[in-house]
């Protein structure tokens, strides 16, 4: 079964420094098998992890090239 995560879910995955218990169950979320991406959720995802959690350029190209080799691998 495919699955699509809102970009909200992904944001919380990713931030370490939000609410540790949406962590923590928007990471497991995110670690299963199945999900799928589109390009909006991916250009929010990137905006707001600039906006709100401070990651660097590198940080995002990072989370980019790993979303890509996900996508790749399936």
């Amino acid at each position: 079964m495919r699955k699509f995560l809102d970009s909200n879910i992904w944001i919380y995955a990713l931030n370490e420094s939000q609410d540790f218990e949406k962590h923590q169950i928007a990471n497991t979320l995110a670690t299963e098998t199945g999900l799928y991406l589109s390009t909006q959720v991916i250009n929010e995802v990137c905006v707001n992890l600039i906006k709100k959690a401070n990651f660097s350029e590198t940080q995002v190209q990072n989370l980019i090239k790993g979303f890509a080799q996900v996508h790749q691998n399936k």
